[in-house]
């Protein structure tokens, strides 16, 4: 959250209307979820209330949502490589 705040002043002050984030290594965003999920699973492990449940569920998908993403992501990446590249007649 507060990233997209530094990013919006950030936008207001240069007067750019993008800004280039810096590049996240893919395998990084997913052991980062992975890890993520692990936690949200401990949550709701932990939770005693009918709130806390309900909180850890969400939070449950929404991550496993997110890692989904970055797995299709990864392959979508994967596959792209593994093509050959076509020969181009001249």
């Amino acid at each position: 959250m507060a990233e997209g705040i530094v990013h919006s002043l950030l936008q207001n002050i240069l007067g750019q209307s993008r800004i280039k984030e810096p590049a996240i290594d893919l395998g990084t965003e997913i052991e980062g979820a992975r890890r993520e999920l692990a936690i949200a699973y401990q949550h709701f492990n932990q939770a005693q209330t009918e709130e806390m449940i309900v909180s850890a569920i969400y939070e449950i998908k929404s991550i496993e949502c997110r890692y989904d993403h970055l797995l299709r992501k990864l392959k979508a990446e994967t596959e792209q490589e593994d093509q050959p590249a076509e020969k181009q007649t001249v």
